[in-house]
């Protein structure tokens, strides 16, 4: 069965979406709920990337997270952490519990960046018509 979670216009020449989840400790079973609004990245092979202020919210739960260089698309490196998070929603679309397992990156010095990849994007077809400009995201 193929169902159409989402198809929205562009905004600012980029396509966005509004997901939930939570950030989860496997050891202490601990978690740190999410609402973010990202942009689309096919060209990020991450999950999320979000804020560095998202670093706090990883440590009231009391996760230890990977620290990691990441190369950008534009083959800059970063310092990154990672943990791992499960996405309960895309816009009005819930997935079926615990969700959609994904790595959530926060990068050292990032102040206001929010994406999802392919690394979440894997899960879904997603459809870009640059002519229209408009984008749709598909459960197949």
């Amino acid at each position: 069965m193929i169902e159409v979670i989402k198809t929205k216009s562009y905004e600012k020449e980029a396509a966005f979406v509004n997901i939930k989840g939570a950030i989860y400790n496997p050891i202490n079973y601990q978690q740190q709920s999410f609402t973010l609004k990202c942009r689309v990245d096919t060209g990020f092979d991450g999950g999320i990337l979000v804020p560095y202020e998202f670093y706090s919210d990883i440590q009231i739960i009391g996760i230890q997270p990977l620290i990691r260089q990441w190369t950008l698309a534009d083959g800059e490196k970063k310092t990154v952490y990672i943990c791992a998070a499960y996405i309960h929603s895309i816009d009005s679309y819930e997935f079926g519990a615990p969700g959609k397992p994904v790595k959530f990156v926060i990068p050292i010095g990032n102040k206001e960046i929010k994406l999802i990849g392919m690394n979440l994007l894997k899960y879904f077809i997603t459809t870009f018509n640059g002519q229209n400009k408009n984008f749709s995201v598909i459960i197949a």
